[in-house]
Formats: structure tokens, C-alpha cells, sequence
């Protein structure tokens, strides 16, 4: 009878930090491309928060070319297990030197084996 107890104790622990575990795509990701022939590469950080009923993720994300900077809060969605999609609606918080009112970030994220993917749609 204890050793059925023990175990059930067990398994009530195990799903419970199971429950626990931190959501796989919150935290900071970057990504640096230098194509050949230019002087400085594209910098691209992504913060992402915690998720809204695990589906809305708040991001916020940060680009850098040369001189120009941008930062941008973002909507993305949760397409399945190992994809999200980044919202149409992007907010400029800061651009310098110049403004572009307009960044086509229209692209997913892909999660494959600990390796993230942005590609253009």
C-alpha cells in the first residue's frame, strides 16, 4: 500500500514540474548575416515574452544595418509545435537615423533540434 502511495506521490511531483517548465520560444534569439560585398552584416535580435494562453507571444525586435537601427514591438502567433508566425501589425519604437514606416518582416520562425530558422515567406 505505501509503495502504491510512494508512487503516486511520484508521478504527482513529476507533473508537476513538468507543468513548471519555462515556454521553449521566450527568452532572446539573434541572428547575424554577412552577405559577401557588404561592409557590415544585418543584426537582428528578437526578444520574445511570455505567451498570452500559449498562443500570443509579445516580441520585440531590434535591427541593425550599418548606422541604421530599428526597434519594433510585434505580434507573434503560434502556427504549431515548432513554428511561429510574426503579425502583420509591426509598431516602430525607435528608427535612426532615418524612418521607414514600413519593414517587411512578413516571415515565420522555425524551431528544428535547438536551430532557429527565418526564412522569407
Amino acid at each position: 500500500m505505501w509503495k502504491m502511495a510512494f508512487v503516486c506521490l511520484l508521478l504527482t511531483c513529476f507533473a508537476i514540474t513538468a507543468g513548471a517548465q519555462p515556454d521553449k520560444w521566450t527568452g532572446a534569439w539573434k541572428v547575424e548575416v554577412k552577405q559577401p560585398g557588404q561592409r557590415s552584416p544585418v543584426i537582428m535580435e528578437l526578444h520574445i515574452g511570455t505567451p498570452e494562453n500559449g498562443v500570443l507571444y509579445p516580441a520585440k525586435i531590434q535591427m541593425q544595418f550599418g548606422e541604421f537601427t530599428g526597434i519594433y514591438e510585434v505580434l507573434l502567433a503560434k502556427k504549431n509545435d515548432r513554428q511561429l508566425g510574426i503579425g502583420r501589425g509591426k509598431y516602430p519604437v525607435k528608427e535612426t537615423p532615418v524612418k521607414t514606416k514600413t519593414v517587411g518582416l512578413n516571415t515565420d520562425m522555425q524551431r528544428n533540434n535547438e536551430v532557429v530558422l527565418i526564412y522569407e515567406r
